[in-house]
């Protein structure tokens, strides 16, 4: 008897998607759009963007950057995703009255 095991990668919008407050914005903003972005290991840019936003415990690593932002409101939430574990590593959603920007 021969047993295979496969490695199913989960596309990183959905595991975006699957988290409740990602849930939320998508009801509250029915026209907002989604945006992914993969960096490689060693991006000095979105080490700095993503330490700033989510502490200095960040790792250099691959991550998906997933961005769902609403145009008409200008309002968005930003998960990155760990590339090798698919496991949400940090997410950011701004407070109403602090709107950042952000890099796509």
């Amino acid at each position: 008897m021969i047993l295979m095991a496969s490695c199913t990668k989960v596309d990183p919008i959905e595991i975006a998607k699957a988290n409740e407050q990602v849930k939320t914005f998508f009801k509250e903003y029915p026209n907002a759009g989604v945006k992914l972005a993969k960096f490689d290991a060693g991006s000095e840019a979105l080490l700095k963007e993503m330490r700033s936003l989510c502490g200095d415990q960040v790792e250099d690593k691959s991550y998906y950057k997933v961005v769902v932002d609403d145009p008409d409101s200008k309002l968005f939430i930003v998960t990155y995703i760990d590339a090798n574990t698919q496991e949400i590593e940090c997410f950011y959603k701004p407070k109403v009255e602090e709107p950042v920007e952000h890099d796509e």
